[in-house]
């Protein structure tokens, strides 16, 4: 019985190291899709990859990324063109914030609904943070954002 209490505290505490260290992106836990939320889709602007001043920026998705976006936390400049790419079909992609597990109402969004074709190209103008996700594997984590500064 020791033995088992030990190895569940161990665990735990294996579990809470893994989260605090980053283990995994965090878990969205904004209550709401304004653009103020410091957590989007599990991304801060704080450690998103810093693209500015980029024209274009690729996400890439599927194939040797898996169930993921690459890069998934991104920042970028109002004028920057978004390109996403990888299979839609198998992966569609959908804009909009995860909050407790389910997608959230979003306002404005560059990016669009897209689930046929492998390249989709988003014009981002306006400053914000826009969340998208996988329709299909967001439950697997599949999700990220994109932080636009002027």
């Amino acid at each position: 019985m020791r033995a088992a209490l030990r190895h569940g505290a161990a665990t735990g505490l294996l579990l809470t190291a893994l989260a605090a260290c980053g283990g995994g992106r965090p878990v969205e836990e904004s209550t709401g899709p304004e653009p103020s939320s410091p957590l989007v889709n599990g991304c801060l602007a704080a450690t998103a990859t810093d693209a500015r001043g980029r024209p274009e920026v690729e996400i890439r998705f599927g194939g040797m990324t898996a169930y993921a976006y690459d890069p998934a936390c991104v920042t970028v400049s109002t004028g920057t063109r978004l390109t996403f790419v990888g299979d839609f079909v198998t992966h569609p992609l959908a804009p909009g914030r995860i909050v407790r597990g389910m997608p959230a109402p979003l306002g404005e969004t560059p990016i669009r609904q897209t689930e046929t074709g492998e390249r989709a190209s988003f014009d981002v103008t306006r400053p914000g943070a826009y969340g998208f996700f996988c329709d299909i594997h967001v439950a697997e984590g599949m999700m990220g954002a994109v932080f636009v500064e002027e």
